[in-house]
């Protein structure tokens, strides 16, 4: 809401995540001027609490069960001819959902355990992972979420800890 006077004829590139409906989250805003997008990125702390991060050169673009509009488009083509590589998010919408749950499921374990690391080389601790991806997936399915078109993004729910901590 604080944008849409602001915006005139000018595309707003969304980069990130809601839990919210993000069609509903972007209704102030002219219809056709938005464009959505997910960069990946990585990075943390340092012991001087330092945040060190990367901005990798894939983004995932989507749209809402529909064919890309003419800026979404251009957004696509500016980013490649940056150098960057895309995946397209028919149902963003989802996707978006699923890719908070996993964060969700997988973020809180690190950060109890002081990283990453040390979640995925611990079978107790990626258990613990795995335990809260089932419970997220439940709040997905609550959601109304097809689970099965984002299989690959729940696979570390569905596969025996034995297999992802060596």
């Amino acid at each position: 809401a604080a944008l849409a006077g602001h915006v005139n004829e000018s595309t707003v590139l969304v980069l990130g995540n809601l839990w919210a409906d993000p069609e509903q989250a972007a209704a102030h805003l002219p219809h056709g001027q938005v464009v959505w997008g997910f960069p990946s990125i990585g990075g943390g702390f340092d012991p001087n609490g330092v945040l060190h991060g990367v901005l990798f050169k894939k983004m995932r673009f989507g749209t809402f069960r529909s064919d890309p509009g003419a800026r979404e488009l251009e957004t696509r083509e500016l980013f490649q001819g940056s150098g960057f590589s895309f995946r397209e998010q028919r149902d963003y919408r989802e996707w978006l959902w699923v890719n908070l749950a996993i964060g969700a499921a997988l973020l809180p374990p690190a950060l109890a355990a002081g990283s990453l690391r040390q979640i995925i080389t611990s079978k107790s601790q990626w258990k613990r992972v795995r335990e809260n991806m089932q419970d997220a997936q439940r709040v997905l399915i609550a959601r109304g979420v097809d689970l099965s078109a984002h299989r690959s993004h729940l696979l570390p729910a569905r596969l025996p800890t034995w297999i992802f901590v060596p």
